[in-house]
């Protein structure tokens, strides 16, 4: 059954695409079969989407598992926890998930963007352009004929990267069982990666390389084609990054399921908003703006006021005066703020976990599964910070245009 995009599908598509005219489906399991062509762009939401045939067109998807075993001509732009890839895409692929792998025998026409707990790029995979990763742990055995940027707690380069190597690894190397991105229940068999920076035998740099790490990583410089770089930082036992963002994620599931144990109808009213992103996202704008502006016109207006009452000596009145005008302004601006960053992610989310399980699907999963996929795509480097403030703004709306609906509601009743 085809149902309208869900918000992720919309904010990557502002982020990252600019097509017209697409297919749009939405199912539990959403299945391309090995013999069927998709002659467009295909948005998928589902638990499990699984791409065996062609796509000839973009791929966008928001998921719990996602699989591209076939052919896509353009872009893979997918969230999900666990992203398999072993067929070919013509373009880049941007992935956004716990789980991330390239499997044997998968081809990449250009760049591969991706975040998340761990990324193996397996032997027989190919990255046709860069790579850049930021995450918990990368297994790169396969090759990358582009530059590779890397932020990570655990880095094994068994492989090669055709250009330039530039990597920070936060945690020193160990020689014990200590895992470079701390134990996950959704990892399932996934091996662990020690940390630090570990280069096989086999591994080779066409480029430069240029290291920041805790420890002193065994590098030949047989091995790199360029010059080695190779800088001491302090050790800060992990990667901060993807521990603040197990700590955001964990606060915002427990805001949520104080929601929904309290006061359900407002997240639920979220998921009716997320039916009209345009104008969710409006809302959004128009309280980013508004807010902060209403509160400093409120202080200037108490300032005019006070001068006012100054010269008719009513001095005690205009102090109390500003004092409660700059009260006010201080409430609505934290308000608002507490707003931004934390009920809207929340909504989100919850919006993005029902809209994927359906409404009749277990709502506390659809508040683990999609919070988790707001937090991560809000780790990616660089355009994690715009896709936050995207989710934010629709956030924002989603909750004020349902909060405006509902108070309408009441006063025609």
């Amino acid at each position: 059954m085809k149902r309208r995009f869900n918000l992720y599908a919309l904010v990557l598509l502002l982020v990252t695409s600019g097509a017209f005219a697409a297919e749009f489906r939405s199912d539990p399991e959403v299945r391309v079969a090995a013999n069927e062509t998709v002659e467009d762009d295909l948005y998928a939401t589902g638990s499990t989407v699984v791409v065996e045939g062609t796509v000839n067109g973009d791929l966008v998807v928001a998921a719990r598992t996602v699989s591209v075993r076939g052919t896509v001509t353009g872009d893979v732009i997918v969230a999900a926890q666990s992203v398999e890839i072993t067929g070919t895409v013509g373009d880049d692929v941007r992935a956004s998930g716990a789980i991330i792998e390239l499997g044997s025998g998968a081809q990449l026409g250009d760049d591969l963007i991706a975040a998340g707990y761990s990324l193996t790029i397996a032997q027989g995979s190919t990255v046709g352009g860069d790579l850049n990763f930021g995450g918990g742990q990368l297994r790169l055995a396969g090759s990358v004929e582009g530059d590779a940027r890397v932020s990570s707690a655990g880095l094994e380069l068994i492989g090669s990267v055709g250009g330039d190597l530039s990597a920070r690894v936060d945690a020193a190397p160990t020689d014990g069982a200590q895992r470079a991105a701390p134990p996950v229940p959704f990892a399932g068999d996934l091996p662990p990666l020690q940390p630090g920076v570990r280069f096989g035998d086999n591994a080779r740099v066409g480029g430069d390389v240029s290291l920041e790490t805790p420890g002193s990583p065994a590098i030949s410089e047989a091995q790199v084609g360029g010059e080695l770089e190779v800088t001491m930082i302090a050790t800060t036992g992990g990667l901060e990054p993807l521990w603040s963002g197990l700590r955001r994620y964990a606060a915002l599931v427990l805001i949520g399921l104080v929601l929904l144990w309290v006061r359900p109808k407002i997240l639920e009213r979220g998921v009716e908003g997320s039916s009209h992103p345009i104008t969710s996202l409006g809302w959004g704008l128009l309280a980013v703006i508004a807010v902060p502006v209403g509160a400093v016109l409120l202080i200037v207006l108490a300032a005019l006021l006070a001068f006012l009452l100054g010269l008719v000596t009513l001095n005690n009145l205009a102090g109390a005066l500003m004092v409660f005008a700059i009260t006010v302004a201080i409430a609505a601006l934290t308000l608002f703020a507490l707003t931004a960053v934390y009920l809207s992610q929340v909504a989100v989310g919850y919006a993005g976990g029902q809209l994927m399980f359906g409404k009749e699907g277990n709502r506390v999963l659809a508040l683990l599964i999609g919070t988790l996929i707001v937090v991560a795509l809000t780790l990616i480097p660089t355009a994690g910070s715009l896709l936050a403030l995207l989710v934010a703004v629709f956030g924002l709306g989603i909750v004020l245009q349902r909060s405006g609906a509902s108070t309408s509601t009441a006063k025609a009743s």
